[in-house]
C-alpha cells in the first residue's frame, strides 16, 4: 500500500466518504477518524469568544460548541469535502442523519453564513437574525473579526477521540 503524506490522505479519504464518528472540535469543526473537517459556508464563534445578551456577557462560543457536540459526537457523518483550508483541514458540508450540522447551527443563531463561499445558508441566517436568536440576541462580533483581535486564544489542537 502506498504511504502518502497526511493532507493528501485527508483529501482523497474525505471525497470517498466512508465516514467514521465525528467529535466537536469548536462551534464549526469536527475531529474525524485522521483528520479533521471545516464545516463548509459557516463561521461559528471561537471557543473563548463571548457575546452580550442585554448587559451581560455569554460562552456564545462554548454554546456552539455544545449545540456541534449534541448534533454530532458519536454519530455516524456524511460528508462532501468543498475544499481544503488551514492546518490540514479539509473543508466540508456534513450530515448526521438528514440534519445539515452548518445549517442547524446558523438556524439556531450559533453561526454565521460565509456568503462569499456560498450562498447555502445565508436565509437560515435572516431567519435566526429576524427572531433573534443566538448571537442574533444581542450584540457580539463577527468570529474573523474576534481571531484578527485575538490571535491567541485560537488554538490549533488536534483532538484525539
Amino acid at each position: 500500500m502506498a504511504s502518502f503524506p497526511a493532507p493528501v490522505l485527508a483529501c482523497c479519504v474525505a471525497r470517498a466518504g466512508s465516514y467514521g464518528a465525528g467529535k466537536a472540535i469548536d462551534g464549526d469543526s469536527i475531529a474525524m477518524t485522521g483528520f479533521d473537517v471545516r464545516l463548509a459556508g459557516i463561521d461559528a464563534p471561537e471557543a473563548l469568544q463571548t457575546c452580550e445578551r442585554g448587559e451581560e456577557d455569554w460562552a456564545c462560543g462554548q454554546e456552539a460548541k455544545a449545540l456541534l457536540s449534541a448534533l454530532v459526537d458519536g454519530k455516524v457523518l456524511s460528508c462532501h469535502q468543498r475544499g481544503s483550508g488551514k492546518y490540514n483541514r479539509v473543508v466540508a458540508s456534513c450530515k448526521a442523519g438528514r440534519t445539515d450540522v452548518a445549517e442547524a447551527l446558523v438556524r439556531a443563531g450559533l453561526a454565521v453564513a460565509l456568503p462569499q463561499f456560498s450562498d447555502q445558508y445565508v436565509f437560515a441566517e435572516a431567519q435566526a437574525k429576524s427572531r433573534g436568536v443566538g448571537i442574533w440576541a444581542g450584540e457580539f462580533m463577527l468570529p474573523a473579526d474576534f481571531r484578527a483581535a485575538n490571535p491567541s486564544s485560537v488554538p490549533v489542537v488536534r483532538i484525539e477521540k
